[in-house]
């Protein structure tokens, strides 16, 4: 990945690749957060290559969730497996961090 966070028009592409878990979830919200302003409403995670997701992530997701509320926007994700994709229905985070169904060109990463 050339980097793991990028601006788009309303808000933040942030990608996550192998795990996201204890050792490195403090490090991936402050980038977050460093990048997050009011004109920022929305946070779009592109999972296509993160394997591995522990609860310490899980809590990045709803912080994440948090800052964009805050901001009057939403959080989304595109590109998980169907072992993230149950990890987020058990926690109860499908209606907090919804898919899109299809990948926004404005999110797609560099070339």
């Amino acid at each position: 990945m050339s980097e793991p966070i990028k601006s788009i028009p309303d808000g933040v592409v942030v990608v996550l690749t192998g795990r996201l878990d204890s050792k490195n979830a403090a490090e991936t919200l402050t980038m977050i957060r460093a990048v997050m302003n009011p004109s920022a409403k929305r946070v779009v995670f592109d999972l296509t290559a993160l394997v591995f997701m522990a609860s310490a992530g899980l809590g990045v997701l709803v912080q994440s969730a948090g800052l964009a509320k805050a901001n009057g926007g939403s959080v989304h994700h595109f590109g998980a497996s169907p072992a993230i994709i149950q990890l987020l229905r058990i926690a109860g985070l499908g209606s907090v961090i919804t898919p899109y169904q299809v990948q926004p060109e404005s999110t797609k990463a560099p070339a």
